[in-house]
């Protein structure tokens, strides 16, 4: 009887212990082959294959314990790949767990602006080059926004303090060039302008004739100005801050 008792004991102590290792089996499987996908990833980012690391990345997802890495190098893999859409809320939740990382800022303000959000990439911007005042490349990219937002005293301020701080190169003489040929562009149109009104004045008697000067002085005074492109903006150091 006293051995029977035993026996059931152990057996009892035996499947207990079992059952609580399955679940650590199936987990250190599971960490394994997320592992194993990440690195599969990573080779493919690396080669610039950026489709298929997003598609290894989603796959190492089902990790918990290295889930912001990967939806970090999930979310640069879509930006590289153009998909804008797809990273801005990754990189925008991972930015909520971590405000002060820099490297999830600047991927978001470049996401950002690369997505069509002018206004919010150069408010990012902004910040960034405020935080950062030694780098370079982050106020270019800031000034680059002002000027594409058509705001050109602000960036004939901020140019100015990138000179004192950076001194002259390639990037003050390409914005100096443009901010003056904006200047003589708005010259032109502000003398086209008064002479299109002068022709409109000195031909009121005649009522057809001043029907027909105004519509070509409507066409010729036109002074809307579309945004340049923020096509030509330097691009994040991806991958630097969760290799």
């Amino acid at each position: 009887m006293k051995f029977a008792k035993y026996f059931v004991f152990c057996f009892a102590v035996f499947a207990l212990i079992s059952c609580s290792s399955v679940p650590n089996e199936q987990n250190v499987r599971l960490e394994n082959e997320c592992a194993e996908n990440a690195a599969v990833a990573d080779v493919f980012f690396e080669r610039g294959m950026y489709d298929k690391a997003a598609e290894y990345y989603k796959k190492a997802l089902k990790s918990k314990k290295y889930a912001d890495a990967v939806s970090y190098k999930l979310a640069c893999s879509y930006a590289l790949s153009g998909k804008y859409g797809d990273a801005l809320p990754i990189f925008d939740v991972l930015l909520k767990k971590d405000s002060s990382n820099r490297s999830i800022k600047e991927a978001l303000a470049y996401t950002t602006l690369m997505n069509g959000n002018l206004e919010e990439g150069c408010r990012l911007y902004e910040e960034l080059s405020a935080d950062n005042p030694a780098d370079a490349k982050l106020m270019r990219n800031y000034i680059k926004t002002l000027y594409a937002s058509d705001l050109k005293e602000k960036v004939q301020a901020q140019t100015e303090v990138y000179l004192q701080r950076f001194g002259k190169d390639n990037f003050t003489n390409e914005m100096q060039k443009k901010l003056q040929d904006a200047d003589n562009e708005s010259k032109d149109k502000t003398e086209e302008k008064t002479s299109a009104d002068k022709a409109f004045d000195k031909n009121t008697e005649t009522s057809s004739k001043v029907s027909e000067d105004s519509g070509k002085s409507g066409s010729a005074v036109s002074t809307n100005k579309q945004p340049e492109p923020a096509d030509d903006f330097d691009m994040p150091d991806w991958m630097s801050e969760f290799d």
